[in-house]
């Protein structure tokens, strides 16, 4: 009897585990669905961009961008057509005192996708100008933190993972406004803050705003 009411313990407890697993997965599966939703919508309203970043900077001249000012770069399209933005990057040294790359930011006028009702209550896309801010942030960042743009130590926007490989790493995005672009152009320092997977401490990569006001009236 004794033994009986054991294995009887031990079978609830095995179907416990079982949900516990299968609820589990079900959360996980629910947030990748959400993860891609929200990936899918961010791709349809800047599609313009991103097609200019997978293609575009493929070719760009890296070289050129420094840790102590921002600098116009500029590439061409498939039409040869050129596309310019403005960037800066962030550095450090390894062991061997050898320069890494830590992240490279960049600010480029592009369009949006904006959508509305006419008034027969169809959907209408429309495109508008809009300056967009794009981090190349290391691999291994926890992606389901978003990313924030601050300026001075305070927020501006929060920035969407769009995806990563191992030439950009993980690149983040967001939209600027006027208010925030005014602020980058009167500000000392911006910063970015992310995070590292597994980890509950921030990561603050700062970069300054010597010459964005100049080097941003060139595009």
């Amino acid at each position: 009897m004794f033994r009986s009411s054991i294995l009887k313990s031990n079978k609830h407890m095995l179907i416990d585990k079982n949900f516990v697993k299968e609820k589990t997965l079900y959360m996980f599966v629910e947030f990748l669905k959400k993860i891609t939703y929200v990936r899918t919508l961010l791709i349809k309203k800047y599609a313009l961009y991103i097609c200019f970043f997978l293609f575009s900077f493929m070719t760009s001249a890296f070289s050129q961008i420094n840790t102590t000012s921002w600098i116009k770069n500029c590439v061409k399209d498939a039409n040869n057509k050129e596309n310019c933005s403005i960037a800066i990057k962030n550095e450090a040294e390894d062991k061997d005192k050898k320069k890494l790359t830590i992240s490279t930011i960049f600010v480029l006028k592009s369009e949006e996708n904006v959508s509305s009702k006419d008034k027969d209550g169809k959907t209408i896309t429309t495109k508008k100008p809009a300056v967009m801010f794009v981090a190349n942030l290391p691999l291994n960042v926890d992606l389901t933190v978003k990313p924030q743009l601050q300026i001075d130590g305070k927020k501006v926007l929060d920035l969407i993972f769009t995806y990563c490989n191992q030439n950009d790493g993980c690149k983040a995005i967001g939209s600027l406004s006027n208010d925030s672009i005014e602020k980058m152009k009167k500000g000392k320092a911006l910063s970015v803050i992310t995070r590292s997977y597994g980890s509950a401490q921030n990561i603050k990569i700062d970069f300054p705003l010597k010459d964005f006001d100049s080097e941003f009236k060139k595009i």
